[in-house]
């Protein structure tokens, strides 16, 4: 389930020729993916790496104790119109969001949470440019 969807201006951030061959997938989200990482794992914890997948490539939130509770996504691809000059990271509930009203309550505020950080982090990034959020409902 997508909660949030963060596109900007940024070229640098996305994928040379050389990283897209590496990939299976030859899609865009390697150089992102490692850039959140380095941004955001002090404050969170999350993959040391990203997981290709068919879209882009996803970086796992881990919150509410060890093991965790909840499990949340980080995905990084680009603009499908502009796939050179605009990133786009996904932020997702990596299940359907809970059963119960107070799960679903519990990962819906923590989901909040979570955009609200990244969404300040890239926003003071001065290579991040035209930052747009769509929240989805």
């Amino acid at each position: 389930m997508i909660f949030a969807v963060l596109t900007f201006s940024n070229p640098d951030l996305l994928d040379d020729e050389a990283t897209l061959a590496k990939h299976i997938n030859r899609l865009h989200g390697f150089r992102l993916a490692k850039w959140l990482i380095d941004l955001l794992s002090a404050e969170l914890r999350m993959d040391a790496e990203p997981i290709e997948e068919d879209w882009g490539y996803a970086v796992r939130v881990f919150e509410n104790g060890d093991p965790p509770k909840d499990i949340f996504m980080l995905g990084c691809g680009a603009e499908v119109d502009e796939p050179e000059t605009r990133p786009r990271i996904f932020i997702g509930d990596s299940f359907i969001g809970g059963l119960l009203p107070w799960t679903r309550r519990r990962r819906r505020a923590a989901l909040e949470r979570l955009t609200k950080l990244v969404q300040e982090r890239l926003a003071a990034q001065p290579q991040v440019r035209n930052l747009e959020i769509e929240l989805e409902a």
